[in-house]
């Protein structure tokens, strides 16, 4: 089970999150699953993160893995990054239900966190690979996870855990690690929807909507 949300900070964001069926691949039907940060706001950052989900979805399209499909939409998008002197933090992965595997590459993006039930504990997938933008021919490497019954992964981006209060502390890391032990038996949805409220609720009103909020959630639930 999976769901995401974003809100912008502008009417118009530069985050954006995707999920979607992936061709024939030897593991059987599977979901390519992202979530990417474009540096900047207004409607130059949403420009690029359009570009970088249309030439995301392109790649993806082949037998290629999430590391090979990276490369290869940084390379494409390398120049207009570099003139716009932005950059890219993306996570993308392969989900594979039948085998109940993910694939992933991390391009600088902040480490999703992934519970799981056997063990009640967090780990974090950390990057695999540099940001997009910055060198065309950056290297990207492929890691993995194996879901069991109850496993979740949260992704997320930095508006969640950079959200300030009045004293200009940083909502972090552990606040988000607390809201998702204190979730576990939840659906997606629903801890989708207390992950964002506590966020803001910790936020000032200044500083609520100073960069997008995105979350994909993704529960094994069988």
């Amino acid at each position: 089970e999976m769901e995401g949300r974003l809100i912008p900070a502008t009417r118009v964001g530069a985050d954006y999150y995707d999920y979607f069926g992936l061709g024939p691949r030897e593991q059987g039907p599977g979901t390519g699953v992202c979530i990417a940060d474009v540096s900047g706001h207004g409607v130059g950052g949403a420009l690029l993160a359009f570009a970088t989900r249309s030439c995301l979805r392109a790649q993806a399209n082949g037998s290629k893995n999430p590391a090979e499909v990276l490369q290869n939409v940084n390379q494409i998008l390398f120049n207009d990054l570099i003139q716009s002197e932005q950059f890219v933090s993306l996570f993308y992965a392969h989900y594979f239900p039948k085998e109940r595997e993910l694939f992933y590459s991390n391009a600088g993006h902040n480490p999703p966190m992934f519970y799981d039930k056997k063990n009640n504990n967090i780990t974090y997938l950390q990057p695999t690979g540099p940001l997009l933008g910055p060198a065309p021919n950056s290297k990207y490497e492929t890691d993995s996870i194996n879901f069991h019954k109850g496993d979740i992964l949260v992704i997320y981006s930095d508006g969640i855990v950079e959200s300030a209060n009045e004293k200009y502390d940083f909502y972090g890391e552990e606040l988000l690690q607390k809201i998702i032990l204190a979730s576990v038996n939840k659906s997606p949805k629903e801890i989708t929807a207390l992950i964002l409220d506590d966020v803001l609720k910790f936020s000032t009103s200044e500083s609520q909507y100073q960069d997008d909020k995105t979350i994909v959630v993704i529960r094994q639930n069988g």
